[in-house]
């Protein structure tokens, strides 16, 4: 290689594989960054990952095609911000054989026999759920005073099932008992609670014994049958009401318009999609408009107050520009300088 390349020294050597290291990467950033550009995007200065390309090329596209965006009041903010729960993970049944085991056996007397299991993979599950309807215009919280919360219950409801109500409500919310049995596999409501040592079930706690674990007193998710106070979303709501459970009494609503305004974006994902599966040489296309489809999803539930930067200095410039920006937090002196 030195020969055939002329290199007299091994700087020169070292020159030689830079460029072949760095060349082709350079030549990368140019295409994407050329990519993007024509969206109206620079990467190197409007964002500084795929989530933030992805959600500041959305938010520009919704809000060319008209869309009415505002920023929550605090309180609306601090009702949705309270009510994320997260999501459960349930085992339903632990064992299943074809032929060989028994349908809800725990509970029929008769059961059918298991013949098929069926495994399913969701196609485009996040970009889907952008085909809904979204929460729009400025927010509208109402509250309802103790002596209207039952009344308001049936009402509400009934605004609901018409399509004339679309938001955020804050009610008490049950299954009637005729109904419980249909779901005893997975209770439809799901909130943080402490659970007192008597609730937990015996099996439970002789795994805990068993295993030598100890049982931790923090909040736990939990499924229920029927729920205070809880803030549910509309089509959540009516999907809920739908299926029998029941609103006994609404403390406040968040209001908002409904309109679909992100249709335009999963059509162009869905697109460069097809036409890489269509033509090979836009595979590459067709892999960044996953990415964008992808990434935007988990950037719009991210929790941006989470996200703190911790910066340690002895510079007095660096504490008062940090002292005045309108994202400090806080300060501690840890020692001498």
């Amino acid at each position: 290689m030195f020969k055939e390349k002329g290199m007299p020294t091994l700087a020169d050597w070292l020159r030689y594989y830079n460029n072949l290291d760095v060349a082709p990467g350079l030549e990368a950033l140019e295409k994407m960054r050329s990519f993007y550009t024509e969206k109206g995007i620079d990467i190197l200065k409007d964002a500084v990952s795929i989530p933030g390309v992805s959600l500041r090329y959305l938010l520009r596209g919704v809000v060319e095609r008209g869309a009415d965006l505002y920023s929550p009041s605090k309180e609306a903010y601090e009702m949705l911000k309270e009510a994320v729960a997260g999501e459960p993970s349930l085992v339903f049944t632990r064992y299943h054989s074809a032929g060989v085991t028994w349908i809800r056996s725990h509970r029929i007397s008769e059961p059918r026999l298991c013949k098929k299991i069926v495994g399913y993979d969701a196609n485009a599950l996040y970009l889907s759920t952008m085909l809904k309807e979204m929460p729009c215009g400025k927010e509208r919280v109402v509250h309802y005073d103790d002596e209207f919360q039952a009344e308001a219950a049936p009402v509400l409801t009934h605004r609901l099932k018409e399509g004339n109500w679309f938001g955020f409500a804050e009610v008490d919310i049950e299954i009637p008992e005729r109904l419980r049995p249909k779901f005893e596999e997975m209770c439809p409501f799901f909130y943080n609670r402490k659970v007192p040592a008597e609730a937990v079930p015996k099996h439970v706690a002789d795994y805990l014994a068993r295993t030598g674990r100890k049982r931790r007193d923090g909040k736990k998710l939990v499924g229920a049958l029927s729920a205070e106070r809880m803030l549910v979303y509309a089509p959540l709501l009516l999907w809920y009401v739908n299926h029998g459970a029941v609103v006994t009494k609404v403390y406040r609503t968040i209001d908002y318009q409904l309109a679909k305004i992100f249709p335009w974006f999963v059509e162009q994902v869905t697109e460069a999609r097809r036409t890489g599966d269509a033509e090979k040489s836009k595979a590459l296309l067709a892999e960044v408009f996953k990415l964008l489809g992808n990434s935007v999803y988990g950037k719009l539930i991210e929790a941006l107050e989470r996200q703190t930067n911790v910066i340690y200095t002895k510079d007095e410039k660096v504490v008062d520009r940090a002292l005045r920006s309108a994202y400090f937090e806080d300060l501690d002196e840890i020692g001498q300088a």
